[in-house]
């Protein structure tokens, strides 16, 4: 069975309509077409919602030009919610860029303070990805107690978060990462109970590496000749109960945690 989060995003969306009186402010420093997708799904939804929102796109800045740009937006819009769309371009650093926002601009909880508050069950937000993994886990009507749980890669936007909320939970998981050699990676994923993958690598979990009744969770993007795939082959859906598409599953619903975030830290 494969799961599209349209219908719940549009009864979501019904909800929050006109109730978020707060900003948006997205600033984009790289270009592609996986980032141009992301972007162009916040926008149309900040339309849908009503939701103010301010596109900043500097490809051609400097590192050191770049910061600048972002501080001046930061001291200027001080109560809005901020994006920096990553990834930022090869060698910057990201935590510099990520740490000039205060906790409230922070609704994609990237910063250390923020995402320490998380951790310690402080603060308005709750990683996005986490948001959209738990609403997709429970579309599914699943239950995570006594599952063998697997997540593939521990990036910062997918696998830590994911590793994270569930350790939160005293819930018990293996993580596959590029140093997980084959055979080990290949035992893991053919006795998984349910899949969660964030890798980026298109099509690299197949059949072959999937048992009969697995709960397959896809949060990975890519794209390949400008075709947005996931991590997980669509053949997968044979043999899984339910299985996130790409795109149309937890990218969207990634999204939608946003603007909850949004909505959360509303003062």
């Amino acid at each position: 069975m494969i799961w599209k989060s349209k219908e719940y995003i549009a009864e979501k969306t019904n909800q929050l309509r006109g109730i978020i009186n707060r900003s948006l402010i997205i600033v984009q420093f790289t270009d592609s077409t996986v980032i141009d997708s992301f972007v162009g799904r916040k926008l149309k939804m900040a339309e849908i919602l009503g939701v103010n929102c301010g596109i900043y796109r500097s490809i051609e800045l400097s590192e050191e030009r770049a910061l600048e740009f972002l501080r001046s937006l930061i001291i200027q819009n001080p109560s809005a919610g901020i994006i920096v769309q990553l990834p930022l371009p090869v060698g910057w650093n990201v935590s510099e860029f990520m740490d000039t926002l205060s906790p409230a601009q922070d609704i994609d909880l990237l910063t250390e303070r923020g995402y320490g508050a998380w951790l310690a069950g402080a603060g308005f937000a709750t990683p996005p990805v986490v948001y959209a993994v738990a609403t997709a886990l429970d579309q599914a009507g699943v239950s995570l107690e006594c599952k063998t749980i697997v997540v593939c890669g521990h990036g910062k936007l997918v696998g830590r978060p994911v590793c994270d909320w569930l350790e939160m939970q005293l819930l018990p998981y293996s993580a596959i990462d590029i140093h997980t050699d084959l055979e080990t990676k290949k035992d893991l994923l053919v006795n998984a109970d349910i899949i969660i993958s964030g890798t980026g690598s298109p099509l690299s979990i197949t059949p072959n590496d999937i048992r009969t009744g697995v709960i397959l969770i896809d949060c990975g993007t890519s794209s390949d000749a400008g075709v947005l795939q996931g991590d997980i082959h669509p053949d997968c859906a044979e043999k899984a109960v339910f299985m996130t598409s790409t795109p149309g599953g937890i990218g969207p619903l990634t999204v939608l945690g946003v603007f909850e975030n949004l909505r959360a830290g509303i003062q």
